[in-house]
């Protein structure tokens, strides 16, 4: 399987590293909180560009040395391949703009992590940290 089929890499379910609307107490977590291990996280950081894109979600670009915050979260083997689908089509579902691609996080961990693929737009603000908090 290629790397867009699944979350093994070389023989190895590689944890899901997320930084915007996915992690833990944001808008989106209820799509992963029953499907991973630790139902918190392991906060990590990855090396990159996080942007405000305008659009109530971040993007991660690999063209900064910024140390971008988020979660490591480890799928459940049993629910893996069709979690990983998921994911595929949340982050899908902005144009195809987002890919997936295999980094090492500060502490060492490979991981999968959607990056923002094109060029940012010129509206995109860098930021810091992704906070926005579930909606209520």
């Amino acid at each position: 399987m290629s790397l867009l089929d699944s979350p093994v890499v070389d023989g190895e379910q590689l944890p899901v590293f997320v930084y915007g609307t996915l992690q833990p107490d944001e808008v989106r977590w209820f799509a992963l909180a029953s499907r991973v291990v630790d139902h918190i996280g392991v906060p990590d950081h990855v090396r990159g560009r996080l942007w405000d894109t305008g659009y109530d979600y971040p993007a991660l670009t690999r063209d900064g040395d910024q140390l971008v915050p988020g979660c490591v979260l480890r799928l459940t083997p049993e629910t893996a391949e069709a979690t990983w689908q998921l994911l595929l089509e949340i982050e899908g579902a902005v144009e195809g703009l987002y890919v997936p691609r295999v980094v090492t996080t500060e502490s060492g961990v490979r991981v999968l992590v959607f990056v923002y693929d094109p060029e940012p737009e010129d509206f995109f603000v860098p930021i810091a940290a992704w906070r926005h908090g579930p909606v209520n």
